[in-house]
């Protein structure tokens, strides 16, 4: 199920926004999201920031509903993508430790003589530019840009990182510790 409460919300909000609009889009993945957390939550418990970007979801969703005024669903994204560049920045300056290098740690992937610190600060920099891309696209070329924007840019992402993430795999060994 963990993929899917991360998709399905997305894919009923496309299909309702093509077929009813924004606001009733709106509210089904606000609706679908806190679903999707109450189950997943009463299945197999995790601290609270685990869900931080599903509660942002519900926050900025229901100020969204409420004000009847897109923008603050359209920063949700913008809020994401600043959240994670800070994370990879301050993991790094602060705690000396990278957060992908953790991350692939967890997967029992391991690539001890990668260059951390600087595929940190290249992802970093690519989620500060899509924070700025999303506001822009929004302001200069409307909602209805916006909302195709968001759903191809999905894939385009998806598509940067895949390549990254095969060659820092193609570089990694096995994790000895399991």
């Amino acid at each position: 199920m963990g993929k899917i409460k991360e998709i399905l919300p997305l894919t009923l909000f496309f299909i309702t926004y093509y077929c009813y609009g924004f606001f009733q889009a709106t509210s089904i993945l606000v609706i679908s999201t806190f679903l999707f957390l109450i189950i997943g939550y009463y299945q197999t418990p995790k601290p609270l920031k685990t869900y931080t970007s599903e509660l942002i979801l519900i926050s900025l969703g229901c100020l969204t509903l409420f004000t009847r005024n897109e923008l603050f669903l359209v920063w949700k994204p913008t809020v994401m993508y600043l959240f994670t560049a800070s994370s990879l920045l301050i993991s790094q300056k602060v705690y000396k430790t990278s957060l992908i290098e953790k991350a692939l740690g967890m997967a029992d992937l391991t690539a001890p003589n990668y260059h951390w610190y600087k595929l940190d600060l290249s992802i970093a920099a690519i989620f500060i530019l899509l924070s700025i891309a999303n506001l822009q696209v929004f302001y200069y070329f409307g909602l209805d840009v916006w909302v195709k924007y968001k759903f191809y840019s999905i894939f385009a992402l998806i598509a940067l990182l895949f390549p990254i993430i095969l060659h820092i795999e193609s570089k990694s060994i096995p994790n000895e510790n399991t």
